[in-house]
């Protein structure tokens, strides 16, 4: 998707708690209890998320375009059912010094897909992070780093804590070189 003309701003979610709200979503593996698109200036945290007792996903921004989002001191669970875990977080497009930082993960997986540097000095910072039984979490960004996050274990046999992979094949089919 392109970038968008004009964004939302200064939009802040938190003290808030949601359960079992994305169970009607699963079949649109592009929407969570919260979606997020075309927002600068975004903060969501003491936020508590569960959907362990359905097939939802918690925040998702596939379309993305977030500009200096703040994701922190927030717990997310997701369900595990057979070899395939729910997406915790799933963001493209972040840019502007985003973070995710001191929240605790139960299941799933992370999935941080496409961010550029934008006015920031990164696209997102990834750090002091709990994640519980997560499988191949995905940072697989030009400008991100991951640092200070504890892994504890998997609950799918032979899987990675992090995976990562080259977005630059994604990014011509966007317009950007």
């Amino acid at each position: 998707s392109a970038m968008p003309e004009t964004f939302a701003s200064n939009v802040r979610i938190h003290d808030s708690e949601f359960t079992s709200c994305a169970a009607h979503l699963r079949d649109d593996n592009s929407l969570g209890a919260i979606t997020l698109g075309a927002l600068d200036g975004v903060e969501i945290y003491n936020l508590t998320m569960d959907e362990s007792a359905t097939t939802g996903q918690c925040i998702k921004g596939v379309f993305g375009w977030l500009r200096d989002l703040q994701i922190h001191d927030c717990e997310f669970t997701v369900g595990t059912y057979g070899a395939q875990n729910g997406c915790v977080i799933e963001l493209w497009n972040f840019s502007d010094d985003s973070s995710i930082h001191h929240n605790v993960f139960n299941h799933g997986f992370v999935s941080l897909v496409s961010g550029y540097r934008g006015e920031g000095t990164r696209a997102m910072s990834f750090h002091h992070n709990e994640l519980y039984e997560t499988l191949s979490n995905e940072f697989s960004s030009d400008h991100i780093e991951v640092a200070h996050n504890e892994f504890f274990g998997s609950s799918i046999a032979d899987d990675r804590s992090i995976a990562c992979w080259n977005c630059i094949a994604v990014w011509p089919t966007w317009g950007y070189t």
